[in-house]
């Protein structure tokens, strides 16, 4: 069984995690962190997805939400001045141009976040 805080400073694997503990993982980093707008948020956003799973009986959308803020927790644990980065994009979001699209991995790889390997 997982823990949902991990016992050491070894990083948490991207992939490979079950829902539940990437949600207990995201609410202790969140509340270790004193984030507690976010936990607002990632609570809510949570409670959506699983209402829209639930309906659609399709847990794509759930599954998504959980994994975006998974990353966020283990980027805010192990990517320096990634909590200071996210604080300045919410102020300031950039403006979305399609014809600006670029990859999820290459968007993880400019803010230096891990992905799955």
């Amino acid at each position: 069984m997982s823990s949902p805080v991990p016992t050491d400073d070894d990083r948490w694997p991207v992939a490979g995690i079950d829902l539940e503990t990437r949600r207990r993982r995201i609410l202790a980093t969140l509340n270790a962190l004193g984030r507690t707008e976010e936990v607002v948020q990632f609570r809510r956003a949570l409670a959506a997805a699983t209402r829209a799973a639930s309906e659609a009986e399709d847990y794509a959308g759930l599954e998504g939400v959980v994994q975006g803020w998974y990353l966020h927790a283990i980027a805010l644990r192990t990517v320096p001045g990634w909590a200071e980065r996210w604080d300045d994009v919410r102020r300031t979001p950039p403006s979305i141009d399609p014809d600006d699209a670029q990859s999820i991995e290459e968007t993880l790889a400019e803010f230096g976040l891990p992905t799955a390997r």
